[in-house]
């Protein structure tokens, strides 16, 4: 269950997002507090060891522009995904173009 719900956000964030830049407002454990991740692309290939993601299955990867490195993201601490519209972890689950407006 809780697999097909972690397939079906990383399907449809790939669907919202597309090839374009995008941002995550993301609970960081470590810090305690809400962080912004911008410049943002999902199917980046650049600088992939082995061709292959290792990331868990629990989690989506994106490469940081800005880093200039891979970022892994815990879906369930997701606040929301900007790209050119908000989009909460609730509407990227539902597969619907519901978004919130900054």
């Amino acid at each position: 269950m809780v697999d097909d719900v972690n397939k079906k956000f990383k399907e449809n964030l790939k669907d919202i997002v597309g090839d374009c830049f995008f941002s995550v407002r993301y609970y960081s454990q470590n810090k305690g507090r809400y962080e912004n991740y911008g410049s943002l692309l999902l199917n980046v290939k650049k600088h992939l060891k082995g061709g292959e993601s290792t990331a868990k299955e629990h989690t989506f990867t994106a490469y940081d522009l800005s880093a200039k490195h891979y970022r892994s993201f815990v879906i369930s601490k997701t606040a929301f995904v900007k790209c050119g519209n908000m989009y909460t972890q609730d509407a990227i689950l539902s597969g619907k173009k519901n978004v919130i407006r900054p």
